[in-house]
C-alpha cells in the first residue's frame, strides 16, 4: 500500500500543474506585449527652447503649442536647465484662453543638479488649449537662460 503522504502530495502536484495549464491558456491574450508605439493614433511631440533669456525678479511664460482640435497632448517628459544660476520655480500651464487656466503642474528640481528641472510625468492637454512654460527666478537681482526640452505624444480624440 502506497503511503499516504506520497498519495496527497502527488494529487496536489497534479492540481497544481492542471490550474497552471489552464491559467496560462486563459491569459495566452496577453504573453505579447502591448506596442503602443504602433498605435497609428500616437503622434510624437516635442518641443525644444534654447537660450530663453529670463531676468532677474522676473516671470517669464514661454509658449509651445496650442494643441489642434481632434487631438489631445499627453505630456512624459520635461527637462529644463538653466545657468549661471537657478529659478525658484518651473511650471507647465495650461489655458484654456488668453486668462483663463484650465491646469499646471510644477516641475520639480532635480536633487542632482543646481538649475536642473526634469520629471517624468503623465499630463493631458486638451484640444484648443494652449501649453505655456513659466519660468520664476529668485530674488537676487541675477539674470539666467534657460533651455527646455517638453515631449509626449498626440493621439485622436473620437
Amino acid at each position: 500500500m502506497p503511503n499516504k503522504r506520497f498519495v496527497h502530495c502527488f494529487r496536489g502536484a497534479v492540481l497544481a500543474a492542471g490550474f497552471l495549464t489552464a491559467a496560462s491558456s486563459a491569459f495566452a491574450q496577453y504573453s505579447t506585449p502591448i506596442h503602443d508605439m504602433d498605435n497609428p493614433a500616437r503622434q510624437p511631440f516635442k518641443n525644444f527652447v534654447t537660450g530663453l533669456p529670463v531676468n532677474a525678479n522676473a516671470i517669464v511664460d514661454q509658449d509651445l503649442v496650442t494643441v489642434p482640435a481632434g487631438k489631445r497632448l499627453v505630456l512624459e517628459y520635461v527637462n529644463v536647465r538653466c545657468a549661471p544660476g537657478s529659478p525658484t520655480t518651473v511650471q507647465l500651464i495650461e489655458f484654456i484662453n488668453p486668462i483663463s487656466q484650465a491646469g499646471a503642474i510644477t516641475v520639480p528640481l532635480s536633487s542632482l543638479n543646481l538649475g536642473l528641472f526634469t520629471s517624468l510625468l503623465s499630463y493631458s492637454v486638451d484640444p484648443g488649449h494652449k501649453l505655456t512654460l513659466q519660468i520664476v527666478t529668485p530674488n537676487n537681482g541675477q539674470s539666467i537662460n534657460c533651455d527646455a526640452l517638453v515631449s509626449g505624444h498626440y493621439v485622436n480624440l473620437p
